[in-house]
């Protein structure tokens, strides 16, 4: 069984504060992304949580980000998986199998994404434990 603590990030550079595992490692080297990676392999993939923040003069509504989570699927779909299956879980090299959840979100002219990936065994530990985390913790603040 997977437990986690939690800590306060910050993503500056998308405006964003949000509650996640404690001692992830942060990667801000992307534009417009902020990105944790479990440090811990234990289980043959470390887990991985992106946000985005890209700015859009488009207004999006419930479909037009609904056809965003599909073109992200797509663009998954188009990676080197061996075996990818929207609602189900990917295959990578061995046979490991992972599994993520993504979202989208427009707000104040800006559209959000986010994807989490980890293990296949453990999505009721992600889902749970940071996926839902970071939903109920995610904050907007105000730039400086």
């Amino acid at each position: 069984a997977l437990s986690f603590t939690y800590q306060t990030y910050t993503a500056s550079n998308l405006n964003l504060t949000f509650e996640g595992p404690a001692g992830w490692v942060v990667d801000t080297s992307e534009a417009n992304s902020y990105k944790l990676q479990s440090p811990d392999w234990a289980t043959g993939y470390a887990a991985t949580l992106v946000i985005r923040a890209n700015s859009t003069s488009i207004e999006y509504t419930t479909d037009s980000l609904t056809t965003e989570v599909k073109s992200m699927l797509t663009n998954l779909r188009n990676a080197n998986y061996p075996k990818f299956s929207p609602s189900n879980t990917a295959t990578l090299d061995g046979n490991l199998q992972i599994a993520g959840r993504i979202a989208a979100v427009y707000k104040n002219n800006v559209l959000y994404t986010v994807h989490l990936t980890y293990p296949a065994g453990y999505t009721d530990t992600y889902k749970t434990n940071v996926y839902d985390k970071l939903r109920d913790t995610l904050k907007v603040i105000t730039a400086q």
